[in-house]
């Protein structure tokens, strides 16, 4: 949680007392936290953070993302995660479904890969999602494809800079 107390720890605090965080080397985090990743990890120091080479991260409640103060905590998440790490694989949970925000299909719940960035070599875009080696998470219920606005206007934004400088 973003702070210690009966039912919660903060991920600094915990990390703090297990002994295999005071060697050296780069660890792995498994998050899944049913919605309070986000004030978690907005709460975990950075360094920690850092030493964490690869994470996967649930993140919970995203038809609530058309809410402008929870969007607010959402992108202060993600600019934090962004610094130090790069996405490398994201897969939208079929258990809880879609909603529908704005017109943009979101799955209620995905899972995220992050990688360190001085471990990242850069590979180019993915173009579809779910990935072929993807399972889904319920096998009964069909499997939930992102549609390209979770990934395209990326590559669109990194292309409108080349194309304003190219010559007429």
């Amino acid at each position: 949680g973003a702070h210690d107390g009966p039912r919660f720890t903060t991920l600094d605090s915990w990390m703090a007392s297990r002994p295999e965080y005071k060697q050296k080397g780069d660890f792995l985090l498994q998050m899944d936290i049913e919605g309070t990743e986000y004030a978690a990890l907005l709460a975990t120091r950075r360094v920690h953070l850092r030493r964490f080479r690869i994470m996967v991260i649930e993140f919970h409640d995203v038809a609530a993302w058309s809410s402008k103060p929870f969007f607010q905590v959402v992108r202060a998440t993600f600019a934090k995660l962004l610094q130090d790490f790069v996405p490398v694989h994201i897969h939208a949970n079929n258990f809880e479904g879609v909603a529908n925000s704005g017109g943009v299909p979101l799955p209620r719940v995905f899972e995220m890969t992050l990688l360190r960035r001085d471990r990242a070599k850069p590979l180019g875009p993915c173009d579809s999602f779910p990935h072929p080696l993807d399972k889904p998470n319920d096998p009964d219920r069909p499997e939930i494809v992102l549609p390209p606005v979770w990934y395209r206007q990326v590559q669109a934004r990194k292309a409108a800079p080349a194309a304003a400088q190219a010559p007429r």
